[in-house]
């Protein structure tokens, strides 16, 4: 099984597109629920701050991961490509 880490940060993305990414603390468990349930990933553990936005999961594509978090978020398909 690969771990893999899916992130953004002060380097790698502007801070209007980690401010769009970014999970409430009173979100970060439903968002971690909704992540684990149905088999898209086993483990997950995020990571969110003023300077990053980091998912660690086992479990799954990268990719998948990416476009979830495009759909939590409201971003369109691929936004966060350039940035991850």
């Amino acid at each position: 099984m690969s771990l893999h880490a899916l992130g953004l940060n002060h380097t790698t993305a502007p801070l209007q597109m980690r401010e769009k990414v970014t999970f409430a603390p009173d979100r970060i468990c439903d968002a971690l629920r909704d992540l684990t349930n149905g088999g898209r990933v086993k483990e997950a553990a995020i990571l969110s701050t003023c300077n990053r936005t980091e998912i660690y999961f086992c479990g799954a594509e990268p990719l998948s991961v990416a476009r979830w978090m495009e759909q939590v978020h409201a971003l369109p398909e691929r936004s966060l490509a350039p940035h991850t």
